[in-house]
């Protein structure tokens, strides 16, 4: 399949590497706002045409899908364009930042025969499979609580920058507590409700949530999000069964975990590499999609993408 990039921050560099990792995979063309920095994108990565905007890159003829990388608040514009335009659209997390929004690229796509889904990579890790089939194979029994932390501080930003402007759709749950929502949804299911309480900083935008969710399972989780506290340190992210304990680090690519059963001295660990391949998995899922004509991947299915979303909308109605 042939590609196009559009928005050359440091994501879509890891994107790109792994796309030149995958066979039949090219890479044919890259577009941003600064002309200096797509030249020194594609520069790095072989690409053979720039364009300075979304819609230009849209219409070039020899691009199949785009992948797109823009600031939040860009998401749904640029997908719709792509759209639009007849190309396949593989968008970066959040989706977009309203449920319903979500719901309209999803409708386009389908009405126009093409595939979009979120880069949301965690879905479609090893690590992440094989925890949840220890879990729906009852390793710890019935899920009864779940326990996650999503944040390292990220220091000083601009303000003006992606992460704290609200007029980019900046914030700690949009850019990371996405993260946590999901695996928790992986792990426990569909949920019921939520409570939260939400932290704005000086800019406007959220800095630190603390989110309580009920599922449908009966599961409760507790998830903290967070820009100006490091809440990762030394915090290890449990699941509790009615029979055991599943934990593991690493939220957002885990690289291990441990089974534990009640009464049980001995722990069964799953140690997994640091994978090189992280975003290959999601790329591989995406054109299998395409290929064989599916509407949404099993790992990624839209009413999973769309609850997030929307779930994401109730935690920042609910500020401090």
């Amino acid at each position: 399949m042939k590609w196009g990039i559009l928005g050359v921050n440091w994501i879509a560099d890891y994107l790109a590497t792994s796309m030149r990792r995958i066979p039949g995979v090219e890479i044919v063309a890259a577009a941003s706002r600064t002309a200096s920095k797509t030249a020194e994108f594609a520069k790095r990565h072989g690409v053979p045409r720039q364009y300075s905007s979304c819609g230009e890159l849209a219409q070039d003829p020899d691009v199949e899908a785009v992948y797109i990388s823009t600031p939040h608040s860009f998401h749904f514009e640029h997908s719709m364009i792509c759209l639009k335009a007849g190309k396949h659209v593989l968008c970066e997390k959040p989706f977009t930042v309203t449920r319903a929004k979500g719901e309209e690229l999803f409708n386009e796509a389908e009405r126009r025969g093409l595939f979009i889904m979120e880069a949301m990579w965690t879905r479609y890790l090893p690590s992440v499979a094989k925890m949840r089939e220890a879990v729906t194979m009852g390793a710890i029994g019935q899920v009864m609580s779940i326990d996650l932390c999503s944040g390292g501080g990220i220091g000083e930003q601009d303000p003006a920058g992606r992460m704290l402007n609200p007029a980019l759709a900046g914030g700690a749950t949009l850019d990371i507590g996405c993260y946590a929502l999901t695996v928790a949804q992986i792990l426990a299911g569909r949920h019921e409700s939520l409570c939260s309480r939400v932290i704005i900083g000086e800019t406007g935008v959220d800095v630190r949530a603390a989110t309580c969710v009920k599922y449908e399972s009966g599961a409760l989780a507790t998830i903290i999000t967070a820009f100006d506290a490091n809440v990762e340190f030394k915090h290890v992210n449990r699941v509790c069964g009615t029979s055991g304990v599943l934990t593991f680090d690493g939220l957002w690519s885990p690289t291990s975990f441990t089974l534990q059963r009640h009464g049980d001295e001995n722990e069964r660990g799953f140690i997994f590499r640091n994978d090189m391949r992280a975003y290959e998995y999601e790329l591989e899922a995406f054109e299998d999609c395409v290929r064989k004509g599916l509407k949404e991947p099993e790992n990624g299915k839209r009413e999973d993408t769309l609850e997030i979303l929307g779930m994401m909308e109730e935690i920042l109605g609910k500020q401090a």
